[in-house]
Parts: structure tokens; C-alpha cells; sequence
């Protein structure tokens, strides 16, 4: 089996060793029932591991990245989950893949999966990405995410489309919820400095919304 290995950084896997960290990787996977019987999030938190070792395995010379999201979309649904890879950006696979094969830091591929498997996510991420490709602006290009709970951001309005808002920190686009924003509403291309709450069932996200536009506040 030809090498393979990565020309900057950390290697990926190389020759023989390969075969035997598919292996491993097989068994590991068979040892926890392919990941069926558990709840969305540790689901999550466990596929990004795995997600993790099969992308330093990298087996193929071409296609590596198409087919892990392939064989965890299979296995999210064989295990009663789904994953929405369309809404990752390559920037944000590119600083997680990093990460963790670099770092072996998997948060951000943890972070990453519970939000693609989080159908609400999901569908405020689309959101987003659908106004700023009608604006022609490139987001596959930017890091870009959903807010998370009990975090603290600073960054400017891009807009408010219903109950969803997008703002960015210079390097970074995120995506969260109205109710979350500091009142009196801040306007668009305001500096807005808040925490968000932490979650609760109570407090989950509250559906779409309407359609609005976000804004035109990013350039």
C-alpha cells in the first residue's frame, strides 16, 4: 500500500498502518454498537472522535474528505441521528481537522456535530447562509457557527431576521438567537458586547421565525 502523508504538519496515517488503524477503528466502533442507544448529544460527541481518527487516517489519495461525511451521515442514520454537513464551511472543517489531528484537540469537532445534528441549528445556519449567498457574499471561506450557551461575544450586528440574528467578530460569523440580544435592540452594524444564557429546556430555541433579512453589514 502506497505512503501517505501530509506535506505540512502532523502526519497522516502511512503504509501498512493504514490497514491496521481501519482496523481498529472497525472494532472500536463494533465495540459501542455502532454508536445506536444514545442520546443526540453524547451521539455527537462520540462520532466526533471517530470523525476525528478516520480523517488522520486518511486512506485515499483523493476523496477522503467526501467520503467521511458519507460513512457519519450513514452512521448517524443507522443510529437514529442525522447529520447536515451543508452548513459547514470548508474554513471550519479546515481549523478543526487542524485541531485535531495536529492538537488532538476534538472541541471543535464536538461542537461541529452537536450543531449539524441539531435540526434548529441547522435550519438558522441555512438561514444565514442563504442571505449572504444572495448578497454574493462567500461564507464556505469564513469560520462560521451557531452561539453557544453561557459564552460571552463581542462583535458587530450584521442584522435580525426574526428570531434569529447574524454578527461578526472580524474573523468569524455566528449565528444566534434574537431574545439572546442586549435591549433595546441593538441597530445594524452596531458593536454589541453580551452573554448568552445558559440552556435549559425551557429556554430552547423557539422555531424559526420569520424570514426577514439579516442586513447588508458585512463586507
Amino acid at each position: 500500500m502506497p505512503t501517505m502523508q501530509k506535506i505540512d504538519g502532523e502526519q497522516f496515517a502511512i503504509g501498512p498502518a493504514i490497514s491496521s488503524a481501519l482496523d481498529r477503528f472497525s472494532e472500536d466502533l463494533r465495540g459501542q454498537n455502532f454508536l445506536r442507544g444514545l442520546d443526540r448529544e453524547t451521539f455527537a460527541d462520540e462520532a466526533a472522535g471517530y470523525f476525528n481518527r478516520l480523517n488522520s487516517i486518511h486512506p485515499f489519495r483523493e476523496g477522503n474528505g467526501r467520503t467521511q461525511r458519507e460513512f457519519m451521515t450513514a452512521l448517524a442514520k443507522n443510529a437514529g441521528h442525522e447529520l447536515n454537513f451543508d452548513v459547514v464551511s470548508a474554513e471550519r472543517m479546515a481549523q478543526a481537522s487542524i485541531a485535531g489531528h495536529e492538537r488532538g484537540d476534538v472541541d471543535a469537532f464536538k461542537r461541529m456535530f452537536r450543531e449539524i445534528s441539531d435540526p434548529e441549528r441547522v435550519q438558522a445556519l441555512e438561514k444565514a447562509q442563504n442571505f449572504l449567498t444572495s448578497q454574493g457574499f462567500d461564507w464556505l471561506n469564513r469560520y462560521m457557527a451557531t452561539t453557544e450557551p453561557g459564552r460571552c461575544y463581542d462583535g458587530v450586528l450584521v442584522g435580525v431576521g426574526g428570531s434569529d440574528f447574524m454578527m461578526h467578530d472580524k474573523q468569524n460569523i455566528l449565528v444566534g438567537k434574537t431574545k439572546d440580544l442586549p435591549r433595546p435592540l441593538p441597530e445594524q452594524g452596531q458593536h454589541v458586547v453580551f452573554e448568552t444564557p445558559q440552556r435549559t429546556r425551557a429556554n430552547a430555541r423557539e422555531g424559526r421565525g420569520r424570514d426577514d433579512d439579516f442586513g447588508h453589514g458585512l463586507g
